[in-house]
């Protein structure tokens, strides 16, 4: 279904899912050759991986057609052989589209170092924070009849807050306010920026979080760029 490159700091690596259930992470060998360095097969087909930031160490999630979403670790980066795996807890599970990472910077503060994925399934976005456990921290659902289809968590700049693309039925940037202390997490949509709803099945952010690049159904590729408090579509 989908791939994922590690970052350049922890070497070459990938990782693939597919319809038969398996999530296999690949190291490069040299002149093009390839080998497995894990391989585990899921409960459902895998829909969607992604590698986390290097400041979190080897580690992707997966999410199967089954909404479960597993965060795998792995524990030896010298010879890359241990990997283990924890399991995100999230209510009412629906059905899937995509997963993604927060971004998280080198030198990044305790706070902002904190593990958090975003989660896209058939009809809300959900934010999960990992303490002791992975938990569930935000839900907001979607207003429309379409799946997720892909999640892009925005590099966080100069903003107070963080924004999280989402693309099925259009595409939609939301805001999330992370809480300091034990009060509730705050999600809610920031801007529709398709509201003629063309489906939409893939988005992504450029490095700086100034450009949000999505495909649409109709073979073409639309650009927003931010411009003060929001994003405008490029001419």
């Amino acid at each position: 279904w989908r791939l994922s490159w590690s970052h350049s700091q922890r070497g070459d690596l990938l990782v693939s899912c597919s319809e038969d259930r398996q999530v296999i992470v690949w190291t490069e060998q040299g002149f093009g050759a390839w080998k497995k360095c894990f391989q585990k097969t899921l409960g459902a087909p895998v829909l969607d991986v992604r590698f986390a930031s290097p400041a979190l160490g080897i580690k992707f999630a997966a999410i199967t057609a089954e909404s479960q979403v597993n965060v795998f670790e792995c524990t030896t980066p010298a010879t890359l052989q241990r990997w283990e795996s924890q399991d995100v807890m999230i209510q009412d599970k629906g059905k899937p589209g995509a997963v993604d990472w927060k971004p998280v910077m080198p030198l990044a503060s305790k706070q902002d170092r904190l593990e958090v994925l975003a989660v896209g399934l058939h009809d809300r976005l959900v934010i999960a924070a990992k303490g002791a456990r992975w938990v569930e921290q935000a839900c907001q659902e979607l207003k429309n009849d379409s799946a997720i289809q892909d999640v892009a968590w925005c590099p966080k700049t100069c903003r107070s807050y963080e924004v999280v693309a989402t693309c099925g039925l259009g595409v939609q940037l939301w805001r999330l306010d992370q809480s300091k202390d034990r009060s509730p997490w705050r999600l809610e949509l920031l801007q529709d920026l398709l509201p003629d709803k063309a489906l939409v099945w893939r988005c992504s952010w450029n490095a700086m979080g100034s450009t949000l690049a999505a495909c649409p159904e109709n073979s073409e590729v639309c650009l927003w760029t931010s411009v003060g408090k929001e994003f405008k579509l490029n001419s």
